[in-house]
């Protein structure tokens, strides 16, 4: 009965507390991407100034008022079916994408 007790309180499937819709996580896992690669940069260039990426990390969720364990969550939530959380990489890579392009390339890429 214990096992059947636990099941029924967070049930396979089911919505965690304080889902994020696709639509704010796709823009959250944007702003975590650049977030990422801005630190990313930072490390190739030895800055030691600018802010760690734990510090980019809560600053995005914080923008998003997004907790991380309400992240955590959502992402475990749609990854529970294969299509839908590859929609969701799929949509957030072609903005990045379309991003880069139309900041005419990888930053810090020189022109030919």
């Amino acid at each position: 009965m214990a096992l059947t007790s636990c099941w029924q309180e967070n049930p396979q499937g089911a919505q965690p507390e304080g889902l994020i819709s696709k639509k704010e996580l796709k823009d959250l896992m944007v702003d975590l991407y650049l977030a990422e690669s801005s630190n990313n940069m930072r490390m190739l260039e030895k800055d030691t100034t600018l802010p760690k990426y734990a510090e980019f990390y809560k600053a995005v969720l914080e923008k998003h008022n997004v907790t991380a364990k309400a992240y955590e969550n959502s992402l475990k939530y749609y990854a529970e079916d294969p299509d839908e959380i590859n929609a969701i990489y799929d949509e957030v890579l072609q903005r990045l994408t379309k991003m880069e392009s139309e900041a005419g390339g990888v930053v810090g890429q020189e022109s030919e």
